[in-house]
């Protein structure tokens, strides 16, 4: 049975309601808060009233009507005000029966919106509340008062909803101490007052305090969380073995570059982690071009010097197919055993490995059994972690899009080995503050320096009704040796016309550019295909590239002077980031022209951003502040925590005090023996909000 079936004023029905709305406890249910309020304390007499004002209006009924408008059942009730005793209202319900509290010579308080109808005032279904005594109205919770207004669903009335909420609401005493102490610069009410008056508030003064403190508790209790997780970690001792080959140095001299200042920094933050007792767990942060999985090759390389294997994991099976073949350029003068684990994109036989060449395969515990070879790298989805595949001797995880990685995933990760250590990254440059309220039980390591020899990119918003000199343009700069990207937002043609197709707009570039030698790559074509048609385009026998989103990661041609992305305004603002990553990777200015046709306003602020702005980071911000932490992200992580009135970008003072403040109760108190009640919430993602 749900839990709150049994509270005051719900049972089984409601519950069953409440649950629509994502209600399942009472901890949901408080912490359940409205999206805006109603000041109903306004009262005026009529005579000082505008047409379509909202006002209260205290009066005696005077006159009870039914009658029958257009095929519906109406009730007509004339108020005459207890003011003047002159004013009269006419109120108007879609009520099939009269309510029993309603008759001749009852007070009432209604509150909505007044409008002159044939020459009297009226007022179509407004709230009623009916009293005997002053004292009674002011105790209502949905007229005379500032009342808030709940998303709700059908059957279940705002007015209920609020009967629901303060009863429960009634059981924290408003002056209850606070469960954790509250740093001293930081003036906002206890919890328990915040959580009262954010549902009833006495003035619309007292709501945005109520907010921050109780913004503050989620980010205090999160943090406190992560804080705690990453101390019991650290007190992890782990046996790592000796070094048994040397590939590190051989690996780093074949470069044919010089690593930046960041990714040495970053090299040597792992370097201490892997000689440190405890597992290494280190989030890469950087924006495009910033070299991650350079840095996630060396620590690869790192590992597997000891004898240990290492389990490369992305998302998708064409992001760790394409993370596969990155990882055999790199890794094939080494002699480090690489593997595909999965099966081919589209094709029914199972690949198995031969004594020759690594190759795509699927799962056959079978074939792995160790040599005197290094550790192996296996590269595959997360589904891995729940399959039956297990290597021995598991001494690192890499987890590429970390935001996709939730709390289940790593409860089977922990199953794979005695704690391997991890390091995770992202292809989303995310904004430090972010990083600390989703991860903060992480190290970081930041990426923040470009690669030298990095051309100007020029980003413009244009129509479709630009095309012919888009084209025109884009043919002077191949016939002067560049290449070009064109991306497409679908692989196949829909119903939607304003949505253009990979296959369909393929056709037409083959036309349009025929003196040129054109390819095409998107996510159902088998790895093994995709990377012929990457490796002719890398060898400049591919001039234009025509694509899906695949191309925002992996993709590193310093030859791609210009782009095209069709339908800009269907992609995210930080994925577009990513895609436009893809020129500007060589010397020489570059394009990036973003076509978007019927943009809302919104898409046009968000594409704005990405045409003035460069810096991955700021965009991020920017994309977070327009659409939202879930929007951001594509969806809601499994298991990670979901912020009530929280933001973590708009509200980082909060964040960082709160970070503090948990940091600093954990020093002194490493057990939270001293604090009963923090232990609790470390514990119980429910916890009952009146335990405070």
């Amino acid at each position: 049975m749900n839990e709150l079936a049994k509270l005051e004023y719900v049972g089984q029905r409601r519950a069953f309601l409440l649950e629509k709305l994502g209600i399942s406890s009472l901890k949901t249910l408080l912490f359940y808060l409205p999206f805006r309020y109603e000041d109903r304390r306004l009262q005026k007499p009529l005579s000082l009233a505008a047409d379509d004002e909202k006002i209260l209006f205290k009066a005696t009924v005077v006159e009870v009507k039914k009658e029958r408008l257009k095929a519906r059942n109406i009730i007509k009730i004339v108020l005459l005000s207890l003011d003047d005793h002159r004013e009269k209202l006419v109120g108007i319900w879609f009520w099939k029966v009269l309510p029993e509290y309603l008759s001749v010579g009852r007070k009432v308080a209604v509150y909505g919106t007044v409008r002159k109808f044939k020459g009297k005032w009226t007022m179509w279904q407004p709230e009623i509340e009916c009293f005997e005594e002053e004292i009674q109205l002011q105790a209502s919770l949905h007229i005379s008062r500032i009342v808030p207004i709940y998303s709700t669903t059908s059957g279940l009335s705002q007015k209920i909803l609020r009967q629901i909420i303060y009863s429960q609401l009634l059981k924290i005493p408003i002056e209850s101490p606070d469960p954790y102490p509250m740093p001293a610069d930081t003036p906002l009410p206890t919890l328990g007052f915040a959580l009262r008056k954010i549902h009833f508030p006495d003035t619309l003064e007292q709501i945005q305090p109520c907010k921050d403190r109780i913004a503050y508790h989620e980010f205090f209790i999160e943090q406190l969380r992560m804080a705690y997780r990453k101390k019991k970690r650290a007190e992890i001792k782990k046996r790592r073995p000796s070094r048994r080959f040397s590939l590190c140095p051989g690996f780093l001299s074949s470069l044919p570059f010089n690593p930046t200042s960041a990714q040495k920094k970053a090299m040597e933050e792992i370097d201490r982690d892997l000689e440190s007792a405890s597992p290494m767990n280190r989030l890469l942060l950087g924006d495009v071009g910033s070299g991650k999985t350079l840095v996630a090759v060396y620590a690869a390389i790192k590992t597997v010097e000891r004898g240990q294997n290492v389990l490369f994991m992305s998302p998708t099976g064409a992001l760790a197919s394409q993370h596969y073949l990155t990882l055999k350029k790199w890794l094939s003068s080494l002699a480090v055993p690489l593997f595909y684990i999965g099966r081919d994109v589209g094709q029914k036989e199972e690949f198995l490995p031969t004594d020759n060449e690594n190759v795509f395969f699927h799962e056959h515990p079978s074939d792995l059994s160790p040599g005197s070879l290094p550790g192996k790298v296996f590269v595959g989805t997360h589904a891995l972690l729940f399959r039956s595949f297990n290597p021995d001797s598991l001494g690192l995880v890499i987890i590429d899009e970390q935001h996709k990685f939730g709390v289940e995933q790593r409860a089977a990760l922990a199953k794979k080995a005695l704690y391997p250590d991890i390091l995770t990254m992202t292809a989303t440059p995310i904004p430090r503050t972010l990083a600390l309220s989703l991860y903060g039980d992480l190290d970081f390591s930041i990426l923040d320096v470009p690669p030298i020899n990095r051309g100007k990119i020029i980003t413009a918003i244009r129509s479709s009704e630009s095309l012919p000199k888009i084209w025109e343009f884009m043919k002077r700069l191949l016939r002067q040796g560049t290449q070009a990207y064109v991306v497409f937002p679908t692989i196949h043609e829909s119903n939607d016309p304003d949505l253009p197709s990979l296959e369909k707009g393929y056709e037409e570039l083959k036309k349009i550019f025929k003196e040129f030698r054109l390819g095409m790559v998107h996510g159902e074509m088998p790895p093994l295909e995709r990377e012929v048609v990457f490796e002719s385009f890398r060898k400049n026998e591919i001039r234009l590239l025509a694509a899906t989103s695949i191309i925002e990661v992996g993709i590193d041609i310093p030859n791609a002077r210009i782009m095209v992305v069709f339908g800009a305004h269907r992609f995210g603002l930080a994925q577009l980031h990513q895609i436009r990553g893809r020129v500007g990777r060589g010397p020489g200015v570059s394009y990036c022209i973003l076509l978007a046709d019927k943009q809302s306003q919104e898409s046009r602020k968000r594409l704005k951003i990405l045409e003035l702005s460069k810096d991955g980071f700021e965009i991020a911000k920017e994309d977070m502040k327009l659409r939202g932490l879930g929007e951001f992200f594509g969806s809601q992580q499994s298991g990670k925590h979901t912020y009530i009135t929280a933001d973590p970008i708009a509200q980082e003072s909060l964040l960082l005090k709160a970070r503090e403040q948990a940091l600093k109760i954990l020093s002194e108190d490493p057990d939270l023996s001293l604090n009963p009640k923090l232990r609790k919430y470390l514990k119980e993602e429910n916890l009952d909000p009146r335990d405070t």
